[in-house]
């Protein structure tokens, strides 16, 4: 249970709609049954924007039991709303377990970027997500309170034309009842007149938003970013509106939640919107790969990546037509619960691909054997601490001074064996000179000569040639062949060789490999590969099975999707390769590929000027980046650095040109643009004969013994 989170719930849907007291289920009911009007997506609103702030805080201060997935539920939502909500990746502020100063300075940086939009003429739609702690009276960052009042303020003070709040956190209800009000039923809306407001929040005045170990998440941000994905497209028609992803997160919130302790789960909203035309808040046809559950196939349906995370669930009847899924490029795997059986399928996605499951891709699995407990009720007292023994020495468990209390649950303030040890808690400091494991917790030091292995939480220090953590470890794993981290690691992991973390946030430093499923901070290795990344990786050959939110530096590079890649080949498939052709004063025809990421491109580059006294031919690298004033118009800045070869027919000593080159551009189509702009060009004779050669066309240049420079132009087309 999460003490916390409003949800998401479904932002811009209805026309003039006030706030009262009918129930969030039947007003969402009503929506369905409005008049059908224009859906358009945001991409086809001209001169509108989407401007996402989404904060996730587990701190709620002293007395409250840290969240352990507010974080991830605010990366869950990011990551749906730019693959498919339209937020560019400039566009989209994540702020991570912030304190209030640190929330209110993401609420100023998000008004500036919203007026530098607006001084541009664009129609700008702010989506605020908060997933956290709160109370009837307000959220709870750390030990600060930011009243309902005060968040609202923070909102309206963004000068957005529509302004989107979705609370994920508990008693998050009170935050729409501010206002008195009359509900009315609602009347789709979207279009680019739109103006208002829509406040949505997970759960009512008075119940607890809850979070789940087994879906590692909130119920409701859960079932909203399912939704998101396709599974609330009710209509199929691949865009997803406001009405049908409440609808959807509605419904499966309550389902999932009559059942709990916390018992049962109702979203609320105040939606006070004035335009026409249905909001689209994702358009799945953005989506790079997809999966579609086939019409025939019902129950519940699960859907994890390759690591194990549960990326969508959903109820499907059978019969009630295909479902589309929105999702990245990976290896997922497909388990159908239809009430009296167990079916399950694997499938690999590729960029650009859709893959159909059908009933005849299901196997059945034989039903897991298990003991019955009784009826349900409160879950049982938790087991005693375990027996404190303040000094273990000895050379195994039986072998020790811990080997007096039988085999009993211990927890060692010191612990030194000349063997194996084995003991359920270490509070200070445990030696082991060949392996020791540790059952249940660590806060401490944990040292072994071979293997040091950790089955519980962890805070502080494991050193070992192989270290080893089952549950959420904070501290520093350092090891001389392999540190592995089961689950999440917060702080350092250093290796010799190679480093393992199911989820990582600080640092994996390297000498050969590091591999994180979801990396949050600094990889640092001759290999370093992620399934997500948000922050750096630095080495040698750098792979993000999915997005990287931050920087790839190294020789090769390589992501699904990236924001900044920089390197020798730096291919991001969502970039894509290009052709690009241009002319230039170096060269009369010069051919290359750009190997593009969100930000930053590569350039590899070959030309000749076949006439002329500048008669040459060249090959050249470059790197780049590229700014966007518009959708359609851009800007680049790059340097390529060229090898010149003098001559044709008599080659001459061989030149390098610097070439500095500022290019405005438009893209009518994401495969089709053109450029062109001024160069500022720098050759170097190092021949020492002082013959300055001038590739291109001879015009005027400054010169020295060894240096020419003159300014050039470049005009071209990028396919």
């Amino acid at each position: 249970m999460r003490g916390r989170r409003a949800s998401l719930r479904a932002a811009l849907i209805g026309l003039g709609i006030a706030l009262a007291p009918a129930g969030a289920g039947a007003a969402a009911r009503r929506a369905s049954d409005a008049p059908s009007v224009e859906a358009r997506t945001p991409t086809e609103l001209q001169g509108t924007r989407r401007i996402a702030l989404v904060v996730g805080v587990n701190d709620g201060g002293n007395g409250r039991a840290r969240l352990r997935y507010a974080d991830k539920d605010a990366l869950a939502l990011a990551r749906v709303l730019a693959d498919l909500g339209g937020v560019d990746a400039g566009d989209r502020l994540v702020l991570d377990d912030p304190d209030i100063a640190g929330l209110r300075r993401g609420f100023e940086r998000t008004a500036t970027r919203v007026r530098a939009a607006q001084a541009r003429g664009e129609r700008v739609e702010l989506i605020f997500y908060y997933s956290g702690h709160s109370d009837e009276s307000g959220l709870l960052i750390g030990e600060e309170l930011v009243g309902y009042r005060d968040l609202r303020a923070m909102i309206d003070a963004i000068p957005a034309e529509v302004r989107i709040a979705i609370l994920d956190s508990c008693a998050s209800g009170a935050f729409t009842r501010l206002k008195g009000g009359t509900r009315r039923e609602p009347f789709l809306v979207g279009g680019p007149s739109v103006m208002g407001h829509a406040f949505l929040t997970s759960s009512s005045a008075d119940e607890a938003a809850q979070e789940s170990d087994r879906i590692r998440g909130s119920f409701f941000t859960h079932y909203l970013v399912t939704g998101l994905r396709g599974a609330a497209d009710a209509n199929g028609d691949r865009l997803v509106t406001l009405n049908e992803a409440y609808r959807f997160a509605f419904d499966e919130t309550l389902a999932r939640t009559e059942g709990t302790q916390g018992g049962p789960q109702h979203a609320a909203y105040e939606i006070q919107l004035a335009g026409s035309g249905d909001l689209v808040i994702t358009d799945l046809r953005e989506s790079t790969a997809s999966v579609e559950i086939a019409a025939a196939i019902g129950g519940r349906v699960f859907i994890r990546d390759s690591a194990g995370n549960l990326e969508a669930e959903l109820h499907k009847p059978a019969g009630a037509g295909p479902i589309a899924l929105a999702l990245e490029p990976g290896t997922y795997r497909i388990t159908v619960d239809d009430g009296a059986s167990i079916w399950r399928a694997s499938v690999t996605i590729r960029d650009g691909e859709s893959a159909l499951i059908d009933a005849g891709a299901l196997i059945k699995l034989e039903p897991e054997k298990t003991v019955a407990r009784g009826p349900e009720g409160p879950e049982p007292p938790p087991p005693p601490a375990p027996e404190v023994v303040p000094f273990n020495i000895g050379l195994t468990p039986k072998l020790s001074l811990n080997g007096r209390h039988g085999g009993a649950r211990l927890t060692n303030r010191g612990s030194i064996s000349f063997g194996y040890d084995r003991v359920a808690r270490i509070e200070g400091a445990s030696f082991a000179l060949g392996a020791g494991v540790i059952d249940e917790g660590l806060i401490g030091l944990q040292t072994a000569g071979g293997l040091a292995r950790l089955n519980g939480e962890g805070l502080g220090v494991q050193a070992a040639l192989i270290t080893s953590a089952g549950a959420r470890f904070t501290g520093l794993q350092w090891s001389g062949l392999a540190s592995v981290a089961d689950e999440e690691l917060r702080g350092l992991q250093a290796s010799a060789i190679f480093n393992y973390a199911g989820e990582l946030r600080g640092v994996q430093a390297a000498g050969i490999a590091s591999y994180a499923a979801r990396a949050r901070g600094l990889q640092l290795g001759l290999v370093n590969t992620s399934g997500s990344l948000r922050g750096a990786s630095i080495g040698l050959v750098n792979v993000t099975r999915g997005r990287v939110d931050g920087l790839q530096l190294g020789l090769v590079n390589f992501a699904d999707d990236a924001d900044v890649s920089i390197g020798l080949l730096p291919i991001s498939r969502k970039g894509g390769i290009h052709l690009d052709v241009w002319t230039s004063d170096l060269a009369a025809l010069n051919l290359g590929l750009r190997l593009a990421s969100r930000r930053t491109y590569a350039l590899l580059t070959a030309g000749l000027h076949p006439f002329g006294a500048g008669a040459s031919w060249m090959v050249g690298a470059g790197l780049g980046g590229r700014f966007r004033p518009t959708e359609r118009l851009f800007i680049d800045v790059d340097n390529v650095i060229y090898g010149v070869q003098p001559g044709l027919e008599r080659p001459g000593v061989p030149r390098v040109v610097d070439s500095l080159r500022l290019m405005l551009g438009w893209q009518p189509h994401r495969r089709f643009s053109i450029y062109g702009g001024p160069t500022a060009n720098f050759a170097v004779d190092l021949s020492g004969t002082n013959e300055h050669f001038r590739p291109g066309y001879p015009y005027a240049s400054y010169r020295d013994d060894w240096l020419l420079i003159w300014p050039g132009f470049v005009f071209g087309v990028s396919i």
